[in-house]
């Protein structure tokens, strides 16, 4: 079964994409909605809406803050592999420009 998920980064609605559900103690659980709060500015720079599922935020710098816990500013989910499957191509595609940019600045990588 699979959710959809109203997409909005940076003031932008990029559509309505599926979302998968989530497991948790091999339950399968409709999933969260996320807000992305920036921890610099206060802004919330990114929401992924699901219908009737309750909302959860995501403490990660926005694009002009700087970064936070070592991943690329502006970034929706480097760390979170589930989402990112679920992202809409535009998005996908975002997120590796913006990590791509990132590794160009940083040499190798290291913080």
């Amino acid at each position: 079964m699979t959710w959809e998920a109203t997409w909005w980064v940076d003031g932008r609605n990029h559509g309505v994409a599926p979302i998968s559900p989530i497991t948790r103690h091999a339950e399968v659980q409709q999933p969260a909605s996320r807000v992305f709060l920036c921890p610099h500015c206060g802004e919330v720079w990114a929401r992924i809406a699901v219908p009737g599922a309750s909302w959860f935020a995501v403490s990660h710098s926005c694009r002009r803050c700087p970064r936070y816990l070592g991943y690329p500013s502006g970034t929706l989910c480097l760390w979170d592999t589930e989402l990112l499957e679920d992202l809409p191509r535009v998005l996908l595609v975002r997120e590796f420009e913006l990590y791509a940019k990132w590794i160009k600045e940083h040499g190798n990588g290291r913080y």
